[in-house]
């Protein structure tokens, strides 16, 4: 094993060394971009800073070059590791010392583990180092950050064990060879598109499993399919499954974006003017009144244009409401574990000081020059943490100020980051606390939603408006009011749960309340239910097809539970069961045994029309010839006709046979 070792150190060091140059100039360069984005600050600017570019742990530039390069060159390092040996027969060689073929792959793999380390980990561990120090980073740190770029260290990893496997595989290249790339680009895709750190590392773990069980069975079999294990074949061919899958649902794109037809799909939304009107707009370009009349412009007497509509629309403020799992609690699960928003939210800037929302729910400040920080406001007596400033899905800080104002549990506090002061506006009191909240820019009117009443605010925390929360939670879970100036009233509007009205057969109408100045309600009125989204995308439904039932049954739960089951998911069984008879009848026909044909079967109904191009990848196709005595296609692989049992034909005579019988007349 050590010879090993350095026979392995010996040709692919010098890669190594290569790779962490490279890898080290693009953190620093990516480092360096981010906090170019403080360079306003010194001259006293007011503009956008980018927020996830100031951590470095969840920035999304240094995450996306990382994974580019970790990937590429744990597929570089593990192609040149087989490659290595393929010139002038040295596999042959390797293969013929007195050890197990187990032994050599686990060397390889260990060397290539600590060669890749080298290069990609240290790196790694110097920015992880370099962020935890006081000063260089002016940003909040948490160690759950850590986890992008473990998972990005670990993508490279997969991106290893399929270039060996490319590398081993003996097929064409512009064919199924690098189908052996399928799970690394599905580990990327999860990387980065999974909610929760642990579902991305699980797929990395499953695929990274696959493409070490296929290899080890290429590299003890020199790749030829129908001596390896059952397990290796298995992994085998999940492995250009998933590339099939890849290669389907690239297709799949291209066709939709080439046929789709958007006019096929529709949707709705009510819109409240400045004066109190309530109008539905469809599509998002018809303007229409309650009782289905075009909305008609005064002055023109056409329908009115929906960017002329939009300018008479009254202020708003929307919240949703959750009295079982209050904010802050469920607001970092909106966010993907590689956003910054998971762990803070930019607030505002103040005297060159960044102020962040941290996931305590305290507001941390950071000067942006020295990068130190400066310390923590919390709420006080009432509360230990604030809930998310309004504006979460901000990852930047914006030269227009956010509002003064921040909820908690059980009051709104006015937030002073200049005088370090929190002092408290509003206190719900004897209502069990806050249930839902929103606040404007600069300072504006503010949207209280309690467990017992809904309540209009102005910036200095004084009700204008109230009214009971009726009907309540948890039927209707969403909140919005509206500001009229033109009558200084107000209008509410109480929209149900989806899911709840949906199981109630859509009974729940939307409730809007008008008030007068005064705050007293002057009438009511129950809006009709908007039709749901349509999409009648019938070219993308068909093209959709193409995923076989077994990967649609996870959606509802990889979807959040908002995923509606549809004829299209019936229909997917088709291409499944075409798929399992059309792998049944090439089975046949190449008199695959009884137990293969049950197996490739079950294979294709849960893989579909991607494991049936799985099928056609892995499987040794042998050539065929006519049979000289029933003159029909048969195997060349066996050694009778598989039709009549008949042999091959012996081959022709040119006068060069040397081992035929001496055949010569003996005369008395």
């Amino acid at each position: 094993m050590k010879q090993l070792w350095l026979k392995e150190w010996r040709e692919q060091f010098k890669v190594a060394l290569i790779g962490l140059a490279i890898f080290s100039l693009i953190l620093l360069q990516a480092v360096k971009s981010g906090m170019s984005y403080l360079s306003s600050l010194y001259r006293g600017y007011e503009t956008t800073i980018w927020a996830d570019g100031l951590q470095p742990l969840v920035s999304n530039e240094l995450l996306g070059e990382s994974a580019v390069f970790c990937g590429l060159f744990g597929l570089a390092l593990g192609w040149l590791q087989i490659y290595a040996e393929n010139h002038r027969d040295l596999r042959a060689f390797l293969l013929h010392r007195p050890v197990d073929r187990l032994v050599l792959l686990h060397g390889k793999l260990l060397s290539g583990l600590a060669l890749y380390t080298l290069a990609v980990g240290l790196p790694f561990a110097g920015l992880l180092v370099y962020v935890l120090v006081p000063g260089h980073v002016p940003a909040p740190f948490e160690w759950a950050m850590v986890g992008p770029i473990t998972n990005v260290y670990l993508l490279g990893l997969v991106g290893y064990g399929a270039g060996m496997l490319t590398c081993l595989r003996p097929a064409r290249w512009y064919a199924s060879r690098i189908f052996g790339l399928g799970p690394a680009i599905l580990a990327a895709i999860a990387v980065f598109a999974s909610r929760e750190y642990w579902q991305a590392l699980g797929v990395l773990a499953a695929a990274g499993l696959v493409l070490y069980l296929a290899v080890r069975g290429a590299f003890q079999t020199g790749g030829v399919y129908p001596d390896q294990r059952w397990t290796t074949k298995l992994a085998l061919s999940v492995a250009c499954a998933v590339a099939g899958l890849l290669v389907c649902a690239l297709g799949m794109m291209v066709l939709v974006l080439l046929l789709r037809d958007n006019s096929a799909f529709s949707y709705s939304y009510y819109a409240v003017s400045n004066t109190g009107a309530v109008c539905r707009v469809v599509a998002n370009q018809h303007v229409y009144q309650l009782d289905g009349q075009p909305l008609l412009d005064e002055q023109t007497g056409q329908p009115v244009k929906i960017k002329e509509f939009n300018k008479t629309l009254a202020e708003s403020r929307v919240t949703g409401v959750n009295l079982d799992n209050p904010n802050p609690a469920r607001v970092p699960r909106r966010e993907s574990y590689v956003s910054s928003l998971r762990y803070f939210v930019p607030w505002r800037v103040s005297d060159k000081v960044l102020w962040y929302w941290t996931r305590s729910g305290l507001l941390a400040g950071y000067q942006g020059i020295t990068r130190q920080p400066v310390g923590s406001l919390a709420p006080g007596n009432l509360d230990t943490a604030f809930w998310v400033p309004e504006n979460n899905y901000q990852s930047y800080f914006q030269p227009s100020q956010p509002t003064h104002v921040l909820a908690a549990n059980h009051a709104l506090y006015w937030v002073d980051v200049d005088a370090r002061t929190v002092k408290p506006i509003f206190i719900a009191t004897n209502e069990d606390g806050i249930a839902g909240c929103s606040a404007g820019f600069n300072d504006g009117n503010i949207l209280v939603v309690t467990r017992d009443n809904i309540r209009l605010l102005n910036s200095a925390g004084e009700t204008d408006a109230a009214l009971p929360y009726a009907p309540g939670w948890p039927d209707y879970s969403t909140i919005q009011a509206y500001w009229l100036p033109h009558t200084n009233g107000f209008v509410v509007q109480l929209m149900p749960n989806d899911k709840i009205n949906q199981q109630l057969g859509g009974k729940l109408d939307r409730q809007m309340v008008w008030l007068n100045p005064a705050g007293q309600t002057t009438h009511t009125l129950a809006l009709p239910r908007l039709p749901e989204y349509v999409d009648d995308d019938i070219v993308g439904n068909a093209c959709s097809l193409i995923f076989p039932p077994a990967l649609r049954l996870p959606m509802e739960y990889f979807a959040d539970h908002d995923y509606k089951r549809s004829i299209w998911d019936v229909l997917s069984v088709i291409p499944a069961l075409l798929s399992a008879v059309a792998g049944w009848l090439m089975g046949r026909r190449y008199q695959f045994s009884a137990r293969d044909q049950a197996a490739w079967a079950l294979f294709h109904l849960i893989f579909g029309v991607p494991g049936l191009l799985a099928f056609f990848s892995v499987q040794e196709w042998p050539a065929k010839e006519a049979c000289p005595h029933c003159q029909k296609s048969r195997l060349v692989d066996h050694e009778l006709c598989e039709f009549c049992g008949g042999p091959f034909a012996p081959p022709a005579r040119n006068g060069s046979e040397i081992f035929e019988p001496l055949v010569a007349d003996v005369k008395a």
